[in-house]
């Protein structure tokens, strides 16, 4: 945004001093201006060495537990909070939550839905005034307030209730996530065989001491009209009932294997707290790129790929106008980078407050639309050599969502004559990778809440809670009728909460708070301004999006079916019930709110739980005391201007009543 002048980051916050309990900020006042105060660094080589030490030794003193969370009963407990390994952690693991299945496997068959290269236009239409504004936001938010999705909220207490509503949505997902991730590890399991074709592959029918189930296999495929790999997995990997209503069923034994393995490395990833998470980061947020990369490179060079990347780019451009495709971009660049979820906010919690976050977002919103692209060229390719090699069109071939990536794509594989099974391994330890960074950084929003508040327990105690628990409730989904629940709680525990999440979210910062004063807090911590561009899209072009995808899920909102059968008026009303309950606690913190807030009448409180609260802030002392110093004197200047402008309009006045 330009250079800054010296009085402009004479607040910015370099070095900090913190011995014995005495705060030195390392800025002395420059005694020959005599009109504004200004700030200038005097700190020495040595005041920086003792800054290290007393930092570091301050975070000690905190005793940080094993999910990164200090001791309620030491004293510093509110001024501390464990931080990233190192700033490319925070980064990587940014990445690996907003890049997951839903890049891979959502992004190229919406893309190809709603009119294909047209579609992009939208797309980044929507991530432009959109995605990308509203991750920058919630970034800021919780860097500067060092708290996650809950008692960030000490900004406005009347809407505390959007971190537990963000956190049921969070649980929702990652629910269901894992059970998608159970699948992948099923699939990465019969990968696994390098002597003979791979289990989904038509030449598995002619193998010598063919097994029982792979006969049975073979069987149903001579009398449905389906494809191997379609047979392979509705009957082999995941057998599914044609409706629910006589019940779901039992899991699937084998599916509750790569359920427990997935909780299991969900655990693992979190025990530790932070710092465990950002080093898994190194290899989640990486290693799918390095995949991607070969699969578009070994597609190609098979025959009818050019077809399928064409198929995929064609711009229908008759498809632009519709309203479909607007809400289609916008909710895909939504979902696409994870906002809403309250997981942004706690990874940024853990941030130093002068970390550049303003980087770190526009580095993932163009990572995470980059790998969209990537992946739609990388997936079209293959399903065009499939096409080409079973003699269809293209549109027979093209599957969304768990058809593309356990039916098509693997039957692209199989039909390779060289390298298939070390590119099965490939694919889905890459959709495993994808998976488990998004599940981690949804888990560990919702064990920070709980942490947060009960502090008592133990870190790793409340991560086992939690995965155990995760693991149960994902057992629904690897149910004959888990499709279904699927179906459900994907829309009524996920998209129309999280819509609904966003908006009021945007509308507490932008309106309730104030652009203006949280642009002042983003100029503390980061030391530049906010542009002009943000400010709009924040007060004006982000809630007017939010609200019409919102008022547009609901006009549209038909009767939820799966593979073209409707789910019974018994899941419907548990849907509904499910969002009651998590938008609940929007009503209900805020009834909670306004009765503790100070006032003796209701209107009174009503106002004071709008504003923030004593606790809302940077949480190190000399980071707070700057703000606090920076905020006394904008007041200041604010109540002088003002009393200038009246005293010069009363001048003006007096001296048009004398004039005769």
């Amino acid at each position: 945004m330009g250079d800054h002048n010296k009085n402009d980051l004479k607040f910015y916050p370099k070095i900090i001093n913190i011995e014995l309990g005495i705060i030195n900020t390392g800025f002395t006042e420059e005694p020959n201006d005599s009109t504004l105060p200004s700030y200038i660094g005097a700190d020495s080589d040595y005041e920086k060495n003792e800054n290290d030490k007393s930092e570091k030794a301050l975070q000690e003193s905190s005793s940080p537990d094993q999910n990164g969370i200090s001791n309620p009963d030491d004293e510093n407990e509110s001024n501390a909070k464990e931080t990233w390994g190192r700033p490319i952690q925070f980064l990587l693991s940014c990445i690996s939550m907003s890049v997951g299945l839903g890049n891979i496997w959502r992004f190229p068959f919406t893309a190809y839905q709603n009119g294909g290269g047209a579609f992009l236009l939208p797309y980044f239409v929507s991530l432009l005034l959109v995605g990308r504004p509203m991750y920058y936001l919630e970034m800021c938010i919780g860097q500067f307030a060092s708290s996650g999705p809950v008692k960030i909220w000490e900004v406005a207490p009347f809407f505390k209730g959007i971190g537990y509503a963000a956190m049921m949505g969070s649980i929702s997902t990652c629910s269901f996530y894992c059970s998608i991730i159970a699948l992948v590890l099923s699939y990465l399991k019969e990968s696994f065989t390098f002597t003979s074709p791979l289990p989904w592959s038509e030449d598995a029918c002619y193998v010598e001491n063919i097994t029982s189930s792979a006969a049975n296999v073979c069987h149903l495929y001579d009398i449905q009209n389906l494809s191997y790999s379609e047979v392979f997995y509705n009957n082999q990997v995941f057998p599914q009932l044609d409706n629910i209503d006589q019940g779901i069923g039992m899991p699937h034994w084998p599916l509750g294997v790569g359920l427990s393995i997935t909780w299991v490395c969900i655990f693992l990833c979190l025990a530790k707290g932070i710092k465990s998470q950002g080093k898994v980061a190194y290899f989640t947020a990486t290693f799918p790129y390095l995949v991607l990369i070969c699969l578009l490179i070994r597609g190609i060079t098979l025959p009818g790929s050019l077809d399928g990347i064409y198929y995929f780019l064609y711009p229908q451009w008759e498809k632009i106008l519709s309203p479909d495709v607007w809400f289609a971009a916008v909710s895909q660049s939504f979902f696409s980078l994870t906002v809403g979820f309250g997981t942004i906010p706690n990874l940024a919690s853990h941030n130093k407050i002068n970390h550049n976050v303003y980087r770190d977002s526009m580095i993932v919103s163009v990572t995470d639309t980059f790998t969209s692209v990537l992946a739609g060229c990388s997936i079209f390719s293959i399903l065009g050599y499939l096409a080409h090699s079973t003699g269809v069109d293209i549109s027979e071939v093209t599957k969304g969502g768990p058809g593309l990536a356990f039916i098509a794509f693997p039957e692209a594989i199989a039909k390779m004559t060289h390298f298939a099974p070390a590119l099965a391994v490939a694919f889905f330890i890459m959709l495993f990778t994808l998976g488990i960074g998004s599940a981690v950084a949804l888990t560990s929003q919702v064990i920070n809440i709980i942490h947060d508040n009960n502090p008592s327990y133990k870190g790793w105690a409340v991560t086992l809670v939690v995965c155990f628990l995760g693991f149960l409730s994902g057992l629904v989904y690897i149910t004959p009728g888990g499709p279904f629940i699927l179906t459900l709680v994907n829309y009524h525990g996920a998209d129309f909460i999280i819509y609904t999440v966003a908006l009021l979210e945007i509308i507490a910062i932008a309106w309730v708070y104030g652009v203006d004063r949280f642009s002042r807090d983003i100029k503390f911590m980061l030391g530049r301004e906010t542009g002009i561009f943000w400010k709009v899209c924040w007060k004006f072009i982000m809630p007017i999006f939010l609200f019409s995808l919102l008022a547009y899920n609901c006009i549209q909102y038909k009767w939820l079916t799966y593979k073209g059968v409707a789910l019974p008026g018994s899941a419907i009303a548990s849907g509904w019930v499910l969002t009651v309950m998590s938008l609940s606690f929007l009503p209900l913190c805020a009834i909670q709110a306004v009765r503790n807030s100070p006032g003796e009448t209701w209107l009174e409180r009503l106002k004071a739980s709008l504003r923030p609260t004593s606790a809302w802030g940077p949480k190190l002392p000399a980071d707070r005391a700057l703000w606090l110093k920076m905020k006394a004197e904008e007041e200041e200047n604010e109540v002088k201007m003002q009393t200038d402008r009246i005293s010069t309009a009363s001048t003006a006045t007096q001296k048009s009543d004398a004039i005769p």
